[in-house]
């Protein structure tokens, strides 16, 4: 329903000004004020089908023709593939050169799967994804197509997942910066939500990276100091992300400080976290400063030295609330409310028999939220 009503209130923009009503500048105007963008708006509905045509021809592939000759299956592939670059070039319609360009991917895979099959050439996927989704990255830089782009990144990130125990994987790391770079509108325009959208691919993908290179599965380090960074420099476009992806890792760390734990091995990381917090501090900006460098403190000092996990799990729970408090203070009123739901229930299993215990918890989060909100109000 939202993408109709803005597809609706486009056309009704573009039809005041080709009768008149307001000239160009104003159009353009109005355009920036609802980001919109006359060349990247394509319609989901219009995506999604051909999408769904391009999986219906890989999977029509996977069907053993063994009736019809090899020469003939390669003859129709190839022209398939032809005519959706006919389609592209030739057609008038930026919304159809655009969806024969999300098709061309899929044909170009299919091209890829069935010639591998036919001619024995190996059956590397994870190069085959990787190899289409360049070219389908390519055509979206010549095409300035967000939906093309988000087609081919999702092709590459698939190579990548099926590749994620190689180590010839740091091509990602290229193909996440070239994300970021699309996202921030230097290469083509952006609507809003097609930004917010690409700036989530990007956090996910770049903490999945980051994750391979973590010695032990239950180090969350990755995902706290990567949030903290984010925070730290104030990247508007990832706040929210990050914010989310550090209640996440402070609610795991509440719940098991034992086997759950951050770390930091490296001095330039380090200094950077300390530089940040720094940083932070001097523009008036307490909360994040003092995070960043508490944490820091003691995620040295727990790996240095044997530190009661109950202690542990009392300093994140106490983060995770400040942190609830915060995310309410910034206008990030559901994401708060989800933390301290999240963080009453793991309080409250790991008191489980304990009345005494969850009492006194539940009666210093109430207080603790009546004294915030008698200060906000003040």
């Amino acid at each position: 329903m939202f993408f109709n009503k803005k597809s609706f209130l486009k056309s009704e923009i573009i039809k005041l000004a080709n009768e008149g009503f307001i000239n160009k500048e104003q159009e353009k105007a109005i355009f920036g004020f609802y980001h919109f963008d006359e060349n990247s708006d394509f319609p989901l509905l219009i995506t999604l089908a051909f999408v769904f045509i391009g999986l219906s021809l890989l999977t029509l592939v996977a069907y053993n023709w063994e009736q019809i000759p090899n020469i003939l299956k390669t003859f129709l592939l190839l022209a398939t593939l032809f005519a959706t670059h006919l389609g592209i070039f030739y057609s008038k319609n930026s919304i159809f050169q655009q969806g024969f360009g999300i098709l061309s991917g899929f044909v170009l895979l299919a091209n890829i799967a069935l010639l591998s099959q036919i001619y024995h050439l190996g059956e590397d996927t994870a190069l085959a994804f990787l190899s289409v989704g360049c070219v389908v990255l390519f055509l979206a830089l010549i095409l300035k197509s967000f939906s093309v782009f988000i087609t081919g990144y999702l092709l590459t990130s698939v190579w990548y997942f099926l590749s994620f125990d190689n180590h010839s994987i740091h091509l990602f790391i290229c193909l996440i910066l070239l994300g970021i770079i699309v996202q921030s509108g230097i290469l083509f325009c952006l609507s809003l939500n097609a930004a917010r959208f690409l700036a989530f691919l990007n956090f996910v993908f770049l903490n999945l990276y980051l994750y391979n290179f973590q010695g032990n599965n239950l180090n969350l380090s990755t995902f706290a100091w990567l949030s903290l960074i984010i925070l730290g420099f104030h990247l508007k476009s990832y706040q929210s992300y990050a914010f989310f992806a550090l209640a996440l890792t402070f609610i795991a760390l509440s719940y098991d400080a034992n086997h759950l734990f951050l770390s930091i091995s490296s001095i330039s990381l380090s200094a950077l976290l300390i530089l940040l917090g720094a940083i932070n501090l001097y523009f008036k900006h307490y909360f994040l400063g003092i995070l960043t460098i508490s944490l820091l403190l003691i995620g040295n000092y727990s790996n240095l030295y044997p530190t009661n996990a109950i202690i542990l799990k009392g300093f994140y729970s106490f983060f995770t609330f400040l942190l609830g408090i915060h995310f309410i203070k910034e206008n990030h009123k559901i994401l708060g409310l989800l933390t301290f739901s999240l963080l009453i229930v793991i309080r409250y299993l790991d008191l489980l028999g304990d009345y005494i215990g969850a009492s006194v918890v539940f009666l210093c989060f109430g207080l603790g939220l009546l004294l915030f909100a008698r200060r906000k109000n003040a």
